[in-house]
C-alpha cells in the first residue's frame, strides 16, 4: 500500500485521499469553506501536522466506528498543497511504501 506522507507523524493510504487543498486559497475565496473547516474542528475530525501556521489541508475517507460506514477527517499540513500533489502523483523519494512482510 503506498501512503501519502502530510509531515512527520501522519501518513495517508493514497487510496483515501479525497482532495489536498491550499489554505490560503481555499479559505479567502469562500465562506463556505471556512465554515466547514471551522464545523470540522468542532467536530473532532481534524489533526494538525504543522509545526507552525498550516500551509494546506488534506481531506481523507476513514472508516467510521459507529458501523454506519465511512467517513473523513482533515489534515492540516506544513506543506505547500503543490508538495503534496507531487508526492501523491508518485514522487518516489517522498512517497513511502507499505513494507510490511507476511509471516
Amino acid at each position: 500500500m503506498i501512503y501519502l506522507t502530510a509531515g512527520q507523524r501522519i501518513s495517508i493510504p493514497i487510496k483515501d485521499v479525497i482532495g489536498i487543498f491550499d489554505l490560503d486559497s481555499a479559505t479567502l475565496s469562500s465562506a463556505t469553506t471556512r465554515g466547514f473547516l471551522k464545523n470540522a474542528e468542532k467536530s473532532g475530525i481534524t489533526e494538525n501536522e504543522a509545526q507552525d501556521i498550516p500551509k494546506s489541508f488534506i481531506v481523507y475517507k476513514v472508516k467510521n466506528d459507529t458501523g454506519d460506514g465511512s467517513g473523513f477527517r482533515i489534515c492540516f499540513s506544513g506543506l505547500s498543497s503543490a508538495a503534496l500533489l507531487a508526492r501523491a502523483q508518485g514522487d518516489k523519494k517522498t512517497i513511502t511504501q507499505d513494507t510490511e512482510t507476511e509471516s
